[in-house]
Parts: C-alpha cells; structure tokens; sequence
C-alpha cells in the first residue's frame, strides 16, 4: 500500500534492435496485408517523428559544444521507437503537462485522437506493407499490481499502440525476469537484460517500446571481396587524444547504385528487398570531418538531401560492424520542452492514475538499441536494381566511396516518410 506524499514513478523505455542481413540464414516472415493504404497515414506524424529525432540527436551530441559522455563512440537511436512511447504515454497527461509533451515531440495543431489514430495507422504501415522486410513495433504497459490505473488510459494504450497490459509487483526478480524476457523475444534474442536490477517500490508503471528490423539487402556485398582495411577514428575519444586507426572488416559492392555529391559529403543510398526502405549512408569529407556534417544535419538539409540521389556508377566500400548504444534521454527531452512531465511539483497525470496525496511524473526515459551491419542478401533482387537503374545513369564519372573514417547513417522508409534510426559510427 502507498503511503501519503510520496513520489511515485512512471518509467519509460525504448528498445531499437536493427539487422542488415537475414539471421542464421532466416528469410524475415512474410507480412500480412496492412488493413490501411499510404492515403490513410497523416502526413503529420513522420514529419513530427522527424523534426523531433533530428533536434533530439542535436541535443544528444550537445550541438557545436560537444558533451562526450552522451555521444562518445557510436551512437544509434530510433526517432520512431522513441515518439511512440512518448506519444502513448501522453494519453495520460493534462494541461501544461500533456502540451509540454505535445510541443516536444512536435506534435501541435494535433489532438489526441489524430496523434493516436496517426500512429496505429503508421505502425501498421510499416509491419505489415511489405514481405521482404521483418519489422515488429510492440509495446507494453507493465503496471503496479494493486493500483486502479484509468480505463481510457489502458483502452488507448491496447487499442491504438497494441499494448501488452499487465499488472505485477514490479520489484521482485520474476517481474524482472518477465519483462526482460518479453524484450528478449521481441528482439530476435538481442537484447536480454533491459532492466538489470529489480524496480523501486515507487515504480507504479513501465511502459516499454521494442522496434526490431530485420532485412536483406537489395543488392548484396559479396563475402568473397571483403577484405581486412583500416578505419581512422575520430580522435579525442575516452583516453585517446590522436586518431586510432583500427583493422576492421570492409565490404565492397560496385556497379549501378543511388549517389549524391553534397557540400562536403559523400552519401549512398542503399535499399533493402523492399526497395522503399533503405540505409543511407553519409560520409564527410576528410577536412570537415563528422561533426561539420553534423552541425549541417536539419529537417531542411535532410530533406533536400534525400531528392538529390540519383542513379551512378561507382565503387563502395564500407565497414562491416555491430555497435550497441544505452542513454537515459531525461536531460536531453527537458531540454527541448518536457521539463514538467519530470517534476512532481508540475506533472500531471491524472487521466492515467489518481492516488490522494501522491503525484505522479516521469523517471527516466531510457534508450537501448543494437545494430549489425553484414553483407548478406540476395543476388536475384541485385540484377533486377542494376537492370532497372542502367537505363537512367547519368554521363558523370564512376564515384568512389571509401567508408574508412567516422560517418553518419539512417534507415529511412520512402513510402511513410519515416526515419526509423539515425546514428554516427565515430570508432571502431
């Protein structure tokens, strides 16, 4: 039982898991047919997933003065994974809290109503539009047993995000064991120990997000060309003040691929088996380094970016690697406007639970996610992009691209105009 003026919890967690190659030689599942059409989808919910991750990676690498203990090596997050988790867990908020939430996530203009429909219809989208691709957005709502959490609440969370809905004593071991079990299976086995140590006795609820991405690539790296290279890291990272440079496994592809040549970048496009998904890979020039491009890196620049691919031939050659990342985002989603969702002065989530005497607000905001980068994929769907895109080069030279130094990637669906992850490689 909850005693009077005590400080009560919710918990927020995301879980990113992505992988560029079938598993154990796995072709991902085949899809069921979405129950909406792109028509279906407001515009307005990528845009704002997008706005929203663009400004809350800028927050995470601390803008042009750099805070190395949040973006110190390889960062990776998922826009989407993140603003879903949020945007349910605003159902349960009021007043100034609930707009915080909104202007953060940049969700104005939109009740919620559209920003839930907009999301059901979104996730649908992408779990269930395409066949080649595996993609799972599942959510849960893990509550404190013996609380009477509000049925509107529950009904939108299990309705328009598909929640698991489930009460336990969110301090003992089997809890724990529970939902690190439920993130482990819904992230292909990836990710097993999302919680490490049993949750307060002021912990009233978690809710959890676990966006997992599993494809081939359209066109594959051939094993028999990778090759041992170096990559040059960014220097100044940890104990090191100078460049490391490190022996890596590079892939390489060549033939007719999606290129663009921008003020002191390079970039690629390189799709999946479902050719309106694809990786985008962003290397700068050696003299402007990552975080020139970085700096330049806004809704505005992206989306001029992504119409200046086009069809060229060229060389790639890029690392082979894996890269696991962990924040707790609370400072960071301050920062951008959602202070009062932390504060138990300020907070308000009376239309999630009312508990006399107690208040309710938000305690940490914690991100994992686990990407693996490998060269598998299918040598059928390569011929059918290279004859599709042969008639349509352009007369420019064959480029070269030799991904030996820290760059920046996204996963990017063209269909919904959404990012999925975002992320720096900075050493290896």
């Amino acid at each position: 039982m909850l005693g009077k003026n005590k400080r009560l919890f919710v918990t927020l967690l995301m879980i990113g898991t992505l992988f560029l190659h079938g598993c154990g030689g796995d072709n991902p599942k085949k899809a069921k047919q979405s129950a909406y059409t792109i028509q279906d989808l407001d515009p307005r919910i990528a845009e704002a997933q997008l706005a929203f991750g663009m400004e809350l990676y800028q927050q995470l690498r601390g803008g042009k003065e750099k805070e190395p203990t949040v973006l110190s090596e390889n960062d990776f997050i998922s826009p989407v994974s993140i603003s879903t988790v949020l945007a349910m867990t605003a159902n349960g908020a009021q007043d100034d809290t609930l707009e915080a939430m909104k202007h953060t996530l940049r969700f104005e203009g939109m009740n919620m109503d559209e920003i839930n429909r907009g999301h059901l219809v979104l996730l649908d989208l992408l779990m269930n539009s395409n066949e080649e691709i595996e993609i799972s957005a599942a959510n849960a709502v893990w509550m404190k047993q013996g609380l009477d959490f509000k049925q509107p609440f529950l009904t939108q969370a299990s309705d328009s995000y598909h929640a698991k809905l489930e009460s336990l004593d969110l301090t003992t071991s089997a809890a724990l064991r529970k939902i690190n079990s439920w993130v482990s299976e819904e992230t292909g086995g990836n990710i097993k120990e999302m919680i490490q140590e049993p949750l307060e006795d002021n912990v009233i609820m978690l809710l959890l997000n676990a966006l997992y991405f599993n494809g081939n690539w359209d066109q594959p790296f051939n094993k028999k060309l990778t090759r041992p290279g170096t990559f040059h890291s960014q220097p100044g990272l940890g104990a090191d003040t100078d460049a490391a440079s490190s022996e890596v496994q590079m892939m390489s592809r060549s033939g007719m691929m999606s290129y663009m040549k921008g003020e002191g970048f390079q970039a690629v496009r390189l799709p999946y088996k479902a050719a309106n998904m694809a990786m985008l890979v962003f290397l700068p020039d050696e003299d402007r380094g990552l975080d020139g491009f970085l700096d330049e890196l806004t809704v505005d620049n992206w989306n001029q970016w992504l119409d200046n691919f086009a069809p060229r031939s060229g060389q790639l050659t890029m690392p082979r690697f894996e890269a696991s990342y962990e924040v707790d985002l609370r400072k960071q989603l301050e920062q951008l406007g959602m202070a009062p969702a932390f504060s138990f002065t300020e907070a308000n989530f009376q239309d999630m639970i009312t508990i006399p005497d107690n208040n309710v607000a938000i305690s940490r905001v914690k991100h994992k996610a686990f990407i693996d980068v490998q060269e598998e994929g299918t040598v059928a769907a390569a011929a059918t992009v290279v004859e599709a895109m042969a008639g349509s080069a352009p007369p420019e030279g064959p480029f070269e691209m030799h991904v030996n130094r820290p760059f920046f990637y996204a996963i990017h669906d063209q269909a919904t105009s959404s990012l999925l992850f975002m992320g720096s490689v900075r050493k290896l």
